[in-house]
């Protein structure tokens, strides 16, 4: 599958609109503010809010299992990167429990508006 087709499926699963999505992510690449990420059926949308911070967003269709296996590919480049903390708003759900099933170093956020947060390099 293609990120798009990911990302659609994904929005459309929990109702949300997957063309105003799509547009919105198009927008940050372009601008060069975010990447995404690729790995089986599952696309992490990471946007930089800081130097050496970064959101993540996850979009998925992948099962359970490749799903964890994907969050650790994800991992591995996010520490193989200049990133030092990355954040989880309370809209990923499916982010925060994947990344804790694939033993990611989960903390409580020191910013507002992210309810999680992980320092880079402390797995």
């Amino acid at each position: 599958m293609t990120p798009s087709q990911i990302i659609t499926q994904d929005v459309q699963q929990v109702g949300g609109n997957a063309d105003e999505m799509l547009r919105k992510i198009n927008k940050l690449v372009q601008a060069k503010a975010a990447i995404l990420l690729q790995e089986n059926d599952s696309v992490l949308l990471i946007i930089n809010i800081a130097k050496g911070a970064a959101e993540i967003h996850l979009f998925s269709v992948d099962n359970p299992f490749s799903l964890v296996k994907a969050m650790k590919v994800f991992w591995k480049k996010i520490t193989d990167s200049d990133l030092k903390k990355v954040y989880i708003d309370d809209t990923n759900s499916k982010l925060l429990d994947a990344s804790k099933k694939a033993d990611w170093n989960i903390q409580k956020s020191n910013m507002p508006n992210y309810v999680a947060m992980v320092t880079v390099g402390n797995k």
